[in-house]
């Protein structure tokens, strides 16, 4: 025996439209470097969404010195840190393996803005788990510099709590610098540079012979503006971070170390993606010496290049 079920709408009835992607607003939250700046986040972006974001989780704390220089495994709620993904601008920075760090250590300095996403993203962010996109520090109107220092240990350390189990891990010592410096080269370019240096070190319940870990960073940021709706930017970061091993029992060597040296370079794409033209022209990929009359370059083929290229993870 066969049913048949039909459904008949009035004339009047119409099909429900989706509202337009542009008008979905992402779950989470943007904070500008004047937020950055004055959040006790001990220069550490990672402490920024551990503390903030009700929706992330991590595996680890990374305030008051602990896990300097160190990776934190965070994920969005009900989702797997694998899932996580970092950016720079519009490039993914994320670690290919999956460990749901970013490849440069996001030092908190080296932002003008950090956007946290947990759900709702556009389709090219591509994660059903947390997002972070990081926007260069920008040079301004005039010249600025911003110093900045903190440190703790010794007597300014906390000690081991009396009658009570040992601590995983407590501070030992901590020391952090900070230096920015930005401002126009001419009417149509800026410049902001930065270097940050921290250091640390923790007394831990299993004992290693090393527990040090130390990162410094080197960032430089050129903005060129020919026009108003047109700029070309130039991004330089390179960093070294040095960290405790943390599987370093198979090895029977516990003073081994992790040693990462990051070098990302960002530069050109954003060039020709501003530009208006459709295939390509003199200001983007066109080259004015081409003896076949510039036939066999395109413009979105240089995209594509560009954006493998600028995916290659760097040796560590």
């Amino acid at each position: 025996m066969a049913v048949l079920l039909a459904l008949v709408l009035p004339a009047s009835v119409t099909g429900q439209t989706t509202p337009a992607a542009a008008d979905i607003v992402p779950i989470g939250a943007a904070f500008p470097a004047e937020v950055l700046r004055d959040l006790p986040l001990g220069d550490n972006i990672y402490s920024l969404l551990e503390t903030t974001q009700s929706e992330v989780i991590s595996d680890r704390f990374n305030s008051g010195g602990l896990n300097v220089g160190g990776d934190t495994r965070a994920g969005g709620f009900l989702g797997s840190w694998s899932q996580t993904r970092f950016r720079i601008g519009d490039i993914d920075v994320s670690d290919p393996l999956g460990s749901g760090a970013s490849l440069i250590f996001p030092d908190a300095t080296l932002w003008q803005r950090v956007d946290v996403t947990t759900g709702l993203m556009p389709a090219d962010i591509n994660t059903p788990g947390l997002a972070v996109t990081l926007a260069p520090l920008r040079g301004g109107p005039s010249w600025h510099t911003t110093l900045s220092g903190s440190g703790a240990g010794g007597g300014l350390a906390a000690g081991a709590p009396q009658g009570y189990a040992m601590p995983i891990e407590r501070l030992k010592d901590f020391a952090h610098g900070a230096a920015t410096v930005a401002g126009p080269l001419s009417a149509r370019s800026s410049l902001s540079a930065a270097g940050t240096f921290g250091h640390g070190s923790t007394y831990r319940r299993e004992q290693l012979a090393n527990s040090n870990a130390t990162n410094a960073s080197a960032f430089a940021h050129w903005i060129f503006a020919p026009s108003a709706d047109r700029e070309w930017r130039a991004l330089g970061i390179v960093q070294r971070s040095d960290s405790p091993f943390e599987n370093w029992q198979p090895f029977l060597d516990s003073a081994s170390t992790t040693r990462d040296t990051a070098v990302h370079l960002q530069a050109t794409l954003e060039v020709i993606d501003a530009c208006r033209c459709t295939d390509g022209c003199p200001s983007c990929v066109q080259s004015p010496k081409c003896g076949n009359g510039n036939e066999p370059l395109d413009k979105h083929g240089a995209v594509a290049l560009l954006q493998t290229l600028l995916a290659v993870t760097p040796d560590a």
